[in-house]
């Protein structure tokens, strides 16, 4: 039996469209969600799973968390500072 894990991933239609990040936790009693990507990475907007990627930070922002891609230590540094 197909077994699938991971935040949002009820179903194969839904992870296609919305897909949770590679590391969540709270800070502060705010929830957080990073995307981790290696160095020098740059966003693509024709990348579907990005966009899925991209779909649920912004889920994330929208009810008060904190969320973002990060390539760098400095980049999550900067993201936890919201």
């Amino acid at each position: 039996r197909h077994v699938r894990f991971g935040l949002n991933n009820l179903s194969k239609q839904q992870n296609d469209r919305i897909k949770s990040s590679d590391l969540i936790g709270i800070w502060w009693g705010r929830f957080v969600a990073v995307e981790v990507k290696k160095e020098g990475w740059k966003f693509n907007p024709k990348d579907k799973r990005e966009g899925a990627q991209l779909a649920f930070i912004n889920f994330i922002k929208t009810h008060g968390g904190i969320a973002g891609f990060c390539s760098s230590v400095d980049d999550f540094l900067e993201l936890i500072k919201q």
